[in-house]
């Protein structure tokens, strides 16, 4: 016999990106779960594992051993063709659920702010909701990264009333993740997401969170830095047929 609980549709389906997190992941699981239970909602959980082979990542172990504990944790554990774009792609193919979430599993985005985007796409009946972060306890370098990266984002994509691309988690209806086409494999989801949603017109919403220090070495080095830049560029070129048609 079939459980009845793996037919029924989930109302939440949430995305955590867990490379290299290991046991760390289970602490950052475990604050997920405590925080949406309040929901009282059926929801479910993604745990992208991915890694590089030949690595001793034992994040995949790691997230195994949590789904055998729960029957409501998905694993997606692949041999990785791509960085952080590649992994949340992978994870959100995974996602049944009405509304969908994407967050980083490092611990640096509260894991309280699932239920808050959720309540606010809900009760606003929006389309898309992110956070921004007001307050950061990076170090002056990241910082400088984003401030300069949202800035030239919002020269070369005016219009979109948004003030922290990368900041997660972002959450949107089904709907709207099917008329998505994201493509990108290296770092440039976040963005693609954005510039997206900003030629669908959708109703989007933001709330202010706090960013938490990050321990481990940041994964935004200059391959990343230049990635951005160059795609922007790129997909600025190509949205300007778009941007033709709206007026």
């Amino acid at each position: 016999m079939v459980d009845s609980k793996l037919l029924k549709i989930p109302d939440y389906s949430i995305v955590i990106l867990c490379y290299q997190a290991e046991e760390y992941c289970r602490v950052f699981v475990a604050e997920v779960i405590e925080n949406i239970s309040k929901l009282n909602i059926d929801y479910e959980l993604i745990l992208v594992a991915n890694y590089w082979e030949n690595s001793n990542d034992q994040t995949p172990r790691i997230a195994q051993e949590l789904r055998n504990d729960n029957e409501y944790i998905k694993v997606v554990a692949l041999a990785k063709k791509g960085g952080m774009s590649w992994d949340m792609i992978s994870g959100l193919k995974a996602c049944t659920g009405r509304v969908i979430a994407v967050i980083d599993g490092d611990g640096q985005m509260p894991a309280y702010d699932l239920v808050r985007v959720y309540k606010k796409l809900k009760d606003e009946n929006l389309d898309f909701v992110k956070t921004y972060r007001t307050k950061r306890e990076d170090n002056c370098y990241r910082n400088s990264i984003s401030v300069v990266y949202n800035f030239i984002f919002r020269i070369l994509f005016p219009g979109l009333s948004v003030r922290d691309v990368n900041s997660k988690p972002k959450i949107f209806t089904r709907e709207v993740y099917q008329k998505l086409n994201l493509t990108s494999s290296g770092w440039f989801v976040d963005a693609e997401i954005m510039i997206q949603v900003r030629r669908l017109h959708l109703k989007i919403g933001e709330i202010s969170t706090f960013f938490k220090l990050n321990t481990r070495s940041s994964y935004v080095k200059f391959e990343a830095i230049w990635e951005f830049i160059k795609n922007l560029i790129k997909v600025r070129i190509c949205e300007f047929k778009t941007d033709k048609k709206v007026k």
